[in-house]
C-alpha cells in the first residue's frame, strides 16, 4: 500500500513537471514498450526500439530513470536559476509551468537556491520548488521488471551518439549513491551497453566516480567497464578480491 501510494505520487508529480511528455509519448508509446519489456525479460526484441535512434532511448530513460533528465540548450546561469523561481509565482500557468520545466531540467548545479525558494513565503513557489526537488530525487518505481529486457536492447547499441547518452545519464543515476533492487540491476545494463563498445573515452566520461564517497559506486562502474568491456583499457580490472567483498552486489556487475 506504502509503495503504491509513493508511486502514484511520483507520477502525479512527473506529471506535474512533464505536461509535454504525454504528448511526446503519444507517438512513441513507452508505456507499451515498458508492458512488452516486463513481459518478455531476456527474449525481447529491441529491433523496433532501435529504429527509434537516440529519441526512444531518451524516452525510455526519462521513464525508467526520470531523475536522469537531460537538459536541452546551454549549461544555466545562477541568474537565469533565479529568474526561474520567480517565475513559479507568475501568474500565467504556461509560464509557472515552462519554468518548472527548465528548473528540472537545468537547475541541479544550483540546488540551494531550489532548496532556498522551497522554504520561501510565496506558497506557489514552495510547491513548484518542491516539485523539483522530487523530480531530482530516485522514483519509486519499482524497474526491476524491465531490467532483463533492457540490457538486452542497451548492450545491442553500437551508435556512439547512444552510447554517450547512456555514459552520460548512468553517470549522472550515480551520483546520489549505491543504487539497489530494480534501480541497481537497470544500471548494470546501461554500464554493460557503455562498456561492450570497448572505447576508452568513455573511462574518462567516468573518471568522477572513482572519487565518489560511497566506494560500493567505483567499484560497481569499475566492474562493469573493467570486465565486461572488449578491450577497455582506461581502467585497470577490479581491486583485490579483498576490497571486493566490501560490496557483494558489485561482483556480478
Amino acid at each position: 500500500m506504502k509503495r503504491a501510494l509513493l508511486a502514484s505520487r511520483w507520477s502525479v508529480l512527473l506529471l506535474l513537471a512533464f505536461p509535454s511528455l504525454s504528448s511526446s509519448q503519444d507517438a512513441f508509446d513507452v508505456e507499451k514498450v515498458l508492458a512488452e519489456m516486463a513481459s518478455k525479460r531476456d527474449s525481447f526484441d529491441p529491433a523496433p526500439l532501435h529504429k527509434r535512434g537516440k529519441e526512444g532511448l531518451a524516452l525510455l530513460l526519462d521513464r525508467l530513470l526520470p531523475d536522469t533528465i537531460e537538459a536541452g540548450g546551454p549549461p544555466a546561469t545562477e541568474k537565469e536559476i533565479k529568474d526561474l523561481i520567480k517565475r513559479l509565482s507568475d501568474v500565467n500557468p504556461k509560464v509557472r509551468q515552462a519554468a518548472t520545466d527548465r528548473l528540472i531540467r537545468a537547475g541541479r548545479p544550483f540546488r540551494n537556491l531550489v532548496e532556498e525558494a522551497a522554504r520561501g513565503g510565496d506558497a506557489d513557489v514552495r510547491l513548484r520548488a518542491l516539485v523539483v526537488l522530487s523530480a531530482w530525487k530516485p522514483p519509486d518505481r519499482d524497474v526491476q521488471q524491465y531490467a532483463e529486457a533492457f540490457h538486452v536492447y542497451a548492450t545491442s547499441i553500437k551508435d556512439r551518439e547512444r552510447l554517450d547518452v547512456l555514459a552520460r545519464r548512468s553517470l549522472r543515476a550515480l551520483d546520489p549513491g549505491m543504487p539497489e533492487g530494480g534501480r541497481l540491476a537497470l544500471l548494470r545494463g546501461t554500464l554493460r551497453g557503455v562498456a561492450q563498445a570497448g572505447d576508452d573515452r568513455y573511462g574518462k566520461v567516468f573518471e568522477p566516480v572513482l572519487k565518489h564517497k560511497d566506494v560500493r559506486v567505483p567499484q560497481l562502474v569499475l566492474g562493469a567497464l573493467g570486465s565486461h568491456g572488449r578491450g577497455n583499457t582506461y581502467f585497470p580490472a577490479l581491486p583485490p578480491a579483498g576490497t571486493r567483498r566490501s560490496c557483494p552486489s558489485c561482483a556480478d556487475a
